[in-house]
């Protein structure tokens, strides 16, 4: 039976001892109808000297380099040059179990969804922490339903849907959207706009991405508890609000991380945004949403 090519999109940079966990957990997939982008963002180690020592001789693996510009700006590289039908994303120190790409190809097209989303685990280089995602479902979202489980209180279910990875996408969605360069939470950015643009998508409660708790990662710098940008997520609730869907549970997230933010500013000391922030605090939760009226 002939499959769809799929590009599995990889940015690489200074994982030179976590990249052969990462290319072996692609090779070993049970869907093997794949395009691999390897997209060298200026590593300055021999991360891609040890991937390309691997992937010898395996065609399906191609190599594009690029001056260091960050994990935005080489995930849209990997797209620019991706010609699969579908489309996903792996950080080089994660890795995937063997059958996650025919898990979530399998639930796209089982439910004529155009975005499929596993669940994750965490790896710390020697256990596995797993979340309690109850008994297997499959589920099919609307793009309503979707932003829901974005406000979700648990933050574990939360990141299921904020992120990038562990998911499953028909390129066309990326027509017009790309990931934005030089900002940070740029997973935060774009999720939402994908949901949006997506008639459904089918949810699979079943870790299929190891997400490795390294303090280098390319796409961690910071907490993930303060990963959802605020301008962001205001975004996110004024395009929300313009088409009708409720926001009140995205009012109450964007709360929770702006308390955190200014909390973080008074951690380190970063005193000159708080008294504007603890202004704006007040203000939304006595009911005044400025930024919904606002014409900027």
């Amino acid at each position: 039976m002939n499959t769809p090519l799929i590009s599995v999109i990889v940015p690489v940079y200074n994982v030179e001892g976590y990249i052969e966990q990462c290319i072996r957990s692609i090779q070993s997939q049970t869907y093997k109808n794949l395009e691999v982008i390897i997209v060298d963002d200026g590593s300055p180690d021999n991360s891609i000297v040890k991937a390309k020592s691997l992937t010898d001789g395996d065609p399906r693996f191609i190599y594009i380099q690029k001056e260091n510009g960050g994990l935005s700006a080489a995930r849209n590289t990997g797209l620019e040059h991706a010609t699969g039908e579908y489309v996903t994303f792996i950080d080089s120190d994660d890795f995937l179990f063997e059958a996650s790409i025919e898990m979530m190809y399998h639930g796209l097209k089982l439910s004529h969804a155009e975005i499929s989303i596993g669940a994750f685990c965490r790896f710390d280089d020697v256990n596995f922490i797993f979340y309690d995602y109850g008994s297997f479902k499959f589920e099919l979202l609307s793009p309503e339903e979707l932003l829901e489980r974005q406000d979700n209180q648990d933050l574990a279910l939360r990141l299921i849907f904020w992120t990038a990875w562990g998911k499953l996408y028909k390129k066309e969605l990326f027509a017009d959207i790309r990931f934005p360069v030089g900002q940070c939470y740029e997973d935060a950015a774009i999720s939402w706009k994908l949901f949006m643009k997506a008639q459904h998508a089918c949810y699979l409660n079943q870790p299929l991405y190891v997400y490795r708790s390294n303090p280098s990662s390319i796409s961690q710098n910071f907490k993930l508890e303060h990963n959802v940008h605020l301008e962001f997520l205001k975004e996110r609730i004024v395009k929300m609000n313009e088409i009708g869907y409720p926001i009140q549970k995205s009012i109450s997230l964007y709360l929770h991380h702006l308390r955190n933010h200014i909390q973080l500013c008074l951690d380190i000391g970063e005193m000159t945004e708080v008294a504007s922030l603890e202004n704006e605090l007040e203000r939304i939760e006595s009911g005044h949403l400025d930024f919904l009226t606002s014409d900027e």
